[in-house]
């Protein structure tokens, strides 16, 4: 073999090893979280005019782009591994429906079952300090109010099962 042909496995070894101890977990949240940011800060500064919640192009298209984005992020991460999606919306369509539609496309596209974790326990930390939507059947809404100058967040857990 020649010198060139070694270093090239050698090189490949190497990589093979460092690609094992990645954490692709964190690593996708980390770039969807820095994705999110700078898609954020392009809308703020309007410096974007194909802007994708541009008031005349949100009708309808939103809610689509949300529950593409929940089901690439229930498709990326392992059996176990719990994906929580989260909006500053009031909105029923962008929050429950919205959640309903990503874990039905999961289950009928995909093969995947999903389960909503409980935040009764989170519900109960914060019972005081935030007013919290009552009787939601999948995940939690904090209502915006003006004493806790906080809301409105919704906010759903899902495990995936397999």
């Amino acid at each position: 073999m020649s010198q060139d042909r070694l270093c090239s496995l050698a090189m490949l070894s190497n990589e093979s090893q460092l690609a094992r101890k990645l954490d692709f977990e964190y690593l996708i949240s980390d770039i969807s979280s820095k994705k999110a940011r700078r898609w954020a800060l392009a809308f703020q500064v309007k410096l974007v005019e194909n802007n994708i919640f541009k008031r005349a192009r949100t009708k309808g298209r939103l809610p689509l782009l949300q529950t593409e984005l929940l089901l690439s992020g229930i498709k990326a991460v392992r059996p176990g591994v719990e994906v929580v999606y989260s909006t500053c919306s009031l909105s029923q369509l962008q929050n429950q429906c919205m959640v309903e539609q990503a874990m039905h496309l999961a289950r009928e596209e995909h093969g995947i079952s999903l389960q909503v974790a409980d935040l009764r326990l989170l519900t109960r930390l914060f019972k005081d300090t935030f007013q919290l939507a009552p009787d939601l059947h999948l995940g939690q809404l904090v209502l915006p109010h003006l004493t806790t100058n906080f809301g409105p967040i919704y906010m759903c857990k899902l495990q995936r099962l397999n």
